[in-house]
């Protein structure tokens, strides 16, 4: 993935690096490399940039995530788990299986 389509995609939101750090659990010079190309996008951005405009809401619990780095696994269908329905043992053993 190109970072004009990583700039792009922030700037249809509104978001400057600082939002999208914060969203990401990361610190912004982190997002400043991704931008520039001095870093590769991480594959759970490309991921989640590929949703398109879908609202995080984990598939299990039904509760809104917040933050990027709050999510604990998105399947191939894009849906998303929260981190604490990820690492409970039932979503856990499900996901192992595929």
């Amino acid at each position: 993935m190109k970072k004009s389509k990583l700039i792009s995609w922030c700037k249809d939101r509104g978001w400057r690096q600082k939002d999208l750090a914060e969203l990401c659990g990361v610190d912004q010079s982190q997002v400043s490399r991704w931008m520039s190309g001095s870093a590769p996008i991480p594959k759970y951005l490309k991921k989640l940039m590929s949703c398109k405009d879908r609202e995080m809401i984990c598939k299990h619990c039904e509760k809104p995530i917040e933050k990027i780095a709050d999510i604990g696994y998105m399947n191939e269908e894009k849906e998303f788990f929260c981190l604490k329905c990820f690492i409970s043992e039932d979503i856990d053993i499900m996901l192992r299986i595929d």
